[in-house]
């Protein structure tokens, strides 16, 4: 639960089974804008699988008029000659009416809550993989290298939602995370000076040509944001683990066109330090290359 985005919809949270038993509660707050949806998290201190989502949203109790669970007037008439803490004992009086109110509402809030959730599943069971009209659009133009892409075939559903991905670190830790089946997958933002190398300089080389587009060199230094992820798959330690660096080579690229700025970079650091070393002459492992071997 600590890992959660800032500001996550709860019937996007409650669609997920995050192996925790759940109760919502409104907190009639107002400030959904300003706080988030999932204003805070109360755990039980008595069940570690147990937890509150409270919501910055309002009760069916705040859509009422007030006069149907208070009296409009109670403030009317106090005399505090007589008793001093009048006004602050009709001020907790009514405390406790909204807290009666609420926990009366309880039940109503957290159906339309569940339908609501219910109803966001039925959606995204028709939108993940079978509404594909706009990655086709936006897709048009991908290459059949592209489209054979097991990488960039599992991006394809995000493709409609790239203007909003687009540099932000947390979505695209998400979106990540998703195609590379890596739910401990993490994106390590640096700023980076880089350096471009252009194969063929430009300079005047003939009569006649304008100076305009000449340059002192082939290399130039710029500074850039960048995205560097750490990935390593068990699966990848096999016969075909340069067909997959190639794959992630070119889901590196999609990703760089598709989800991140200009002066943006993403990096992969492909390696592990599970990895036994190779040897190629040992006198304590024999059977290293399924064969002895010496140089």
């Amino acid at each position: 639960m600590k890992h959660l985005p800032d500001d996550i919809n709860a019937e996007l949270l409650l669609t997920h089974d995050c192996g925790m038993r759940l109760q919502v509660r409104h907190t009639s707050t107002h400030q959904r804008n300003a706080t988030g949806d999932v204003a805070a998290i109360e755990h039980d201190p008595h069940d570690p699988q147990a937890a509150t989502l409270l919501l910055a949203r309002a009760s069916l109790y705040d859509a009422l008029p007030e006069y149907m669970f208070h009296t409009v007037d109670r403030f009317a008439g106090l005399d505090e000659s007589r008793d001093e803490n009048a006004f602050t004992n009709e001020v907790d009086r009514q405390k406790l009416e909204v807290e009666h109110a609420l926990q009366f509402f309880a039940p109503f809030d957290a159906l339309l809550l569940l339908l609501r959730t219910d109803i966001r599943q039925r959606i995204e069971r028709h939108t993940r993989h079978g509404n594909t009209v706009l990655q086709h659009i936006i897709g048009d133009r991908l290459t059949d290298e592209q489209r054979a892409n097991r990488f960039i075939a599992a991006l394809l559903p995000f493709l409609p939602a790239c203007r909003r991905i687009r540099g932000n670190r947390t979505l695209l830790t998400l979106m990540l995370r998703k195609v590379l089946a890596d739910e401990g997958l993490t994106l390590r933002v640096d700023q980076r000076t880089l350096t471009h190398h252009d194969p063929e300089p430009r300079y005047p080389c003939s009569m006649g040509d304008a100076l305009d587009e000449c340059f002192a060199g082939n290399d130039f230094d710029y500074s850039a944001t960048v995205f560097s992820i750490h990935y390593w798959s068990d699966d990848l330690c096999d016969e075909h683990f340069l067909d997959t660096v190639d794959e992630l080579e070119r889901m590196r690229q999609f990703v760089q066109d598709w989800f991140l700025g200009i002066e943006q970079q993403l990096v992969f650091d492909i390696w592990t330090d599970g990895a036994p070393a190779v040897r190629l002459n040992d006198t304590e492992r024999h059977n290293f290359l399924a064969y002895n071997t010496n140089l």
